[in-house]
């Protein structure tokens, strides 16, 4: 009997699918990382103002020395230089019977296209004549509206509670509820990305970090990972005419960068506290002649980032890693309604008094009795008091604690606090591969 398989045909078709579906996943990939990445565009001409076409221009990253595009202007001497991640980049433009145009200090931020026209003088190709890019004034290669919050501002800044968050109110059109002192911890994630762009809702607006998404379309664009202040490189915010592959939000549109290594070896270490000794007492708290709420907040680690091999060589690989501990001990100040002092020692007696109920009777569960409709019960306690002896340790424990008694001054409200703590431990690991200057890696 012939065994029963796919066949020829069968395995031909799986084969194909497979493949398929690898090119499929890898083009998306692709794609998405695209959106985090920038562009130079330009023109290149002689000192006539003549274009010149078949001029080829090159793109290096000052980070790290290595090539990243390479290209040719076309017959009205125009050029492109897509797919560059982040960086300052050093522009060159070289041809047959003319000097070498250099266009030094392109900074090139999270999904930007800047322009960079070269002139070309005649001379020989080994001279070079040397520009350095001013500031952009202006972004006029698209109609895109955002701003970006570079590394120089995520660095130097302070932020009370190292929620980068707190930057994108720096951003036009940036509104919501304050988020000073909110820290970057995974407690109120909502909260965490409470703010609101050209009036539009909080849910509205779409995270995304090296070019994958960051929010829970569930939660109502909850941000999922919000990383450490020191491994972000910087972050933009579109908050208006986003191109196609980026307008899926009404709101704004949030690209997060994170750091990548350099040619050489490059690495901090840091620690933040913040606890009750340096705190004011809380109003409520200090009126009930309560002990300031216990809190202590610490955020420490390391980051280190560099090439894969010794530097100063022909490096095509670098890796960036940063390990966080964030770890949070926070009392909340409530109020209940409060428990008469008399209850922390077994006395009822006055339970329910006012409260409309009457009474309730506390039963002693070792004196049953036989109820006169035939069916068994209890005997209450004596005045609805407990003995000594009969009280729950753990009771007696929770009516010491100060919880269950009405403080000093506090009418009929009991206050107190509750510590929740978190202890949350983020790693980030980042490699960037060359393969040419014309393909790239990032994992």
């Amino acid at each position: 009997m012939k065994e029963a398989g796919l066949g020829g045909v069968g395995v031909w078709v799986v084969k194909r699918l497979l493949i398929g579906v690898v090119v499929l996943l890898l083009s998306s990939a692709r794609g998405l990382q695209a959106q985090e990445l920038g562009s130079v565009v330009g023109t290149v001409t002689d000192s006539s103002g003549a274009a010149v076409p078949g001029a080829e221009v090159t793109a290096t990253n000052q980070r790290n020395g290595i090539v990243v595009r390479t290209t040719t202007t076309n017959s009205v001497g125009n050029y492109a230089l897509p797919g560059l991640p982040i960086s300052t980049y050093t522009i060159r433009a070289s041809k047959e019977g003319f000097a070498t145009a250099v266009h030094a200090d392109q900074v090139v931020n999270v999904g930007s296209d800047v322009r960079a026209d070269l002139t070309l003088s005649v001379g020989a190709v080994k001279q070079e004549v040397t520009v350095t890019a001013a500031a952009a004034i202006l972004q006029t290669e698209n109609a895109t509206v955002g701003q970006e919050v570079t590394s120089t501002r995520v660095e130097s800044i302070d932020i009370n509670g190292r929620n980068f968050i707190q930057l994108a109110n720096l951003v036009p059109g940036a509104s919501g509820q304050s988020l000073v002192g909110s820290f970057n911890t995974p407690v109120g994630v909502t909260a965490n990305a409470g703010i609101n762009f050209n009036g539009e809702r909080q849910s509205h607006n779409v995270f995304s970090v090296d070019g994958q998404e960051n929010y829970d379309r569930g939660c109502g664009g909850c941000i999922e990972i919000v990383p450490d202040q020191d491994a972000i490189q910087e972050f933009k915010v579109l908050t208006s005419n986003a191109q196609q592959d980026l307008g899926f939000g009404s709101a704004a549109h949030i690209q997060m960068e994170i750091k990548s290594g350099t040619s050489q070896f490059h690495g901090e270490a840091f620690e933040f506290n913040r606890n009750r000794a340096l705190e004011t007492q809380p109003f409520f708290t200090n009126k009930a002649h309560l002990k300031r709420p216990y809190e202590n907040y610490n955020d420490f680690g390391f980051n280190l980032g560099g090439p894969i091999g010794k530097p100063g060589r022909d490096n095509k690989t670098f890796f960036f890693t940063t390990i966080d501990w964030r770890r949070l001990l926070q009392a909340s100040t409530f109020s209940g309604n409060g428990t008469p002092v008399n209850w922390t020692t077994g006395d009822f007696s006055t339970s329910g008094a006012g409260s409309g109920i009457g009474n309730p009777v506390i039963l002693d569960h070792t004196q049953p009795v036989t109820l006169p409709d035939g069916t068994a019960g209890f005997l209450p306690f004596a005045g609805n008091i407990i003995p000594g002896p009969r009280q729950d340790a753990n009771g007696l424990i929770l009516g010491k604690s100060g919880f269950l008694f009405l403080p000093p001054n506090s009418g009929t409200q009991a206050i107190g606090g509750v510590t929740a703590p978190v202890d949350v431990n983020e790693q980030i690991v980042k490699i960037d591969h060359q393969f040419s200057d014309k393909t790239s890696l990032m994992v």
